[in-house]
């Protein structure tokens, strides 16, 4: 458990009080995130399978050269802004109670986590989009395991995922579906297209037999 917890919430290195941000790195850190709000633009509006490093670059107002100072690729632009959704998303695991939620817990996390969503509408789209295709991107995969590791440092069902063996794999291959499913219908919700308030229900459903089942 103390590996998860470690993984999920990385000890905070502190500069000492004296030692302030130079304004260098301000600066590197401001182009950075600029670059990275063009690029989710273009990557929700268009695709990012359709979007160059040329058309990040105009979209950000700078040139090709500049981009290459900050990210070697679009996937590493995508990795930061997968990277950045996720950090968010574990922040609302706190609501959870456990190691096993009730219903009504439950449910006022989903309806944090649809409220979420909505806030960042343009990311969620884009990242639950690409995770729940076949073809998913090593950016895409190399952040998908943040949030359910979280999960396993409060809710102990969540940890036998990390456990190939444990019941013949048949917790990981529950995880995946339930967290597949909870995702789409948190977007659903957030999009308040029909049917959603059913979907996230079933998705709910899911969520509490799975913490149940594989206690």
């Amino acid at each position: 458990m103390d590996n998860l917890i470690a993984v999920c919430y990385p000890t905070i290195v502190t500069a000492p009080l004296d030692q302030k941000p130079t304004l260098q790195s301000a600066r590197k850190a401001f182009a950075r995130t600029h670059i990275c709000k063009a690029a989710r633009e273009l990557f929700h509006s268009q695709g990012y399978a359709a979007t160059t490093f040329d058309q990040i670059a105009k979209a950000a107002g700078t040139r090709r050269t500049t981009l290459y100072s900050h990210f070697r690729d679009k996937s590493e632009i995508l990795e930061q802004i997968a990277d950045e959704y996720q950090e968010g998303l574990c922040a609302l695991i706190d609501r959870l109670d456990g190691p096993i939620p009730d219903r009504a817990n439950i449910d006022a996390w989903t309806a944090a986590m649809v409220e979420f969503v909505a806030q960042e509408r343009a990311p969620a789209t884009l990242i639950i989009g690409l995770s729940v295709g076949l073809d998913s991107p090593e950016a895409i995969l190399r952040t998908s395991q943040r949030f359910p590791l979280a999960l396993a440092a409060r809710i102990p069902a969540f940890e036998k995922t990390f456990d190939a063996q444990a019941d013949d794999g048949r917790a990981q291959a529950w995880a995946k579906l339930v967290m597949r499913e909870l995702s789409l219908a948190c977007l659903k919700a957030a999009r308040k297209e029909n049917g959603s308030a059913a979907s996230l229900s079933v998705a709910a459903d899911m969520f509490e037999w799975f913490a149940h089942k594989f206690a």
